[in-house]
């Protein structure tokens, strides 16, 4: 709906009208009192002058707080290497011939693990097992050759391999395919096989 100038005049001054017809009931403030006395204050207090190079200098030391985005970046990279380990584990075969396979006993120490097709992913990643201490079978996964930010030596996930147990109850050392099958669940994988 369009209007003419005249219903706009016509508006206008209804509008102006009744503004004064109710103007005794506005309340009015005096703003010019508190106004200069917040003047006053700001002006007695210490003036900071404006100084471009202060500001920068001041926002260059400010940035050690901003390395955050460095550990988002990390992590970002991090995360992206362990789905592509939980390709790299999917693809061991695990049992047969053809299987993983490592030194002839769980090491006392850390030991790399073989025949896990490496080269399909540059050589990046190794599964490394060891038996410590307390008896417990141990396997983990680590940086073999540095990439994409990520040192070599870097440990991704560390998990205990269960042991299984016989029909009379005794337990059983369990096989470097277990290790790898516990190592894809903690990469997000499907839950690992039961003792059978």
């Amino acid at each position: 709906m369009k209007f003419s100038n005249a219903s706009y005049f016509f508006f206008f001054c209804a509008s102006a009208v009744s503004a004064l017809r109710y103007g005794d009931r506005i309340d009015t403030r005096n703003v010019d009192v508190p106004q200069f006395e917040a003047l006053d204050k700001r002006v007695a207090a210490s003036e900071a002058g404006f100084d471009v190079d202060t500001m920068l200098d001041a926002r260059e030391e400010a940035q050690p707080a901003a390395a955050g985005t460095d550990s988002l970046l990390r992590r970002d990279i991090v995360s992206d290497a362990e789905k592509e380990i939980l390709q790299y584990l999917r693809n061991i075969v695990t049992s047969g011939p053809s299987g993983i396979n490592g030194p002839a006993s769980w090491p006392s120490q850390w030991s790399d693990l073989h025949g896990d097709k490496k080269s399909d992913f540059k050589g990046y990643y190794v599964c490394q097992v060891m038996k410590d201490k307390s008896n417990k079978y141990r396997a983990r996964v680590v940086e073999h050759d540095a990439q994409k930010g990520i040192k070599k030596g870097h440990v991704f996930k560390t998990v205990d391999v269960p042991v299984c147990k016989d029909k009379k109850g005794k337990e059983l050392v369990p096989s470097y395919g277990r290790a790898i099958h516990f190592l894809r669940k903690a990469f997000g994988g499907e839950n690992p096989p039961a003792c059978g």
